[in-house]
C-alpha cells in the first residue's frame, strides 16, 4: 500500500514547470496497464474511499490510486468546507485540489486511453462531485441526525451521483 501511494505522490506532486493535464510517464504508465475493467474502482469502491475506509479494490494499482485521489479530494472538500477563503491556505487547498483533479485526469488517460476524452473527462467530475456530496451528507447526518429531510434530500443525491458513475464506469468498460 505505502508504494501506491507513493506512486500517487509523483503524480499529485506536479513540478512548476510541467503543464497541467500532462500525461505522466514511467511507474505510474506501468501501474494503469491492464484492461479497462481493471482501471476504475467499482463504485461501492470509491463510496468507501472518500469515507476513508480501507478499500481493497479488485482492479489495478491505477484503481487503488484513484480511489486514494478521491479520498484525498474528500479531505480537502472537508477542510474548504471548515475553512474561510482567501487566506493563504485557501490558496493553497485550491492548487492541491486543481493538483489532484488533473492526476485523476492523468491515471484516467492512461488507464482509459482508447475511451473518448468526454467520458473520461464526465468521469472525472463525477469523483469530484460524489467527493463533495459524500462530505456534504456525512456533515449534515452529524448536525441533524438520520431522519431530517435535507439529510434524506442529500443521500438521494449522493446516491444519483454514484448511479452516474456507474453508468459512465460501464460505458467505459464495454
Amino acid at each position: 500500500m505505502d508504494r501506491i501511494v507513493l506512486e500517487r505522490d509523483r503524480v499529485g506532486r506536479r513540478s512548476q514547470d510541467r503543464p497541467a493535464g500532462a500525461a505522466v510517464s514511467g511507474v505510474m504508465g506501468l501501474a494503469c496497464r491492464g484492461t479497462a475493467e481493471d482501471a476504475l474502482p467499482t463504485s461501492l469502491e470509491l463510496l468507501r474511499a472518500v469515507r476513508g475506509n480501507s478499500v481493497d479494490t479488485h482492479g489495478s494499482p491505477c484503481a487503488r490510486i484513484l480511489a486514494r485521489c478521491a479520498l484525498d479530494l474528500a479531505e480537502l472538500c472537508a477542510a474548504e468546507s471548515c475553512a474561510g477563503g482567501g487566506s493563504a491556505a485557501g490558496v493553497t487547498r485550491a492548487r492541491r485540489r486543481a493538483e489532484l483533479l488533473a492526476c485523476i485526469e492523468d491515471l484516467l488517460l492512461m488507464g482509459l486511453p482508447d475511451s473518448p476524452a468526454d467520458l473520461r473527462h464526465r468521469i472525472r467530475l463525477s469523483i469530484e462531485q460524489i467527493a463533495e456530496a459524500s462530505v456534504e451528507l456525512h456533515r449534515a447526518l452529524r448536525r441533524f441526525g438520520g431522519s431530517d429531510e435535507r439529510v434524506l434530500a442529500l443521500s438521494h443525491h449522493t446516491a444519483e451521483l454514484v448511479n452516474h458513475y456507474t453508468t459512465l464506469h460501464e460505458s467505459a468498460t464495454t
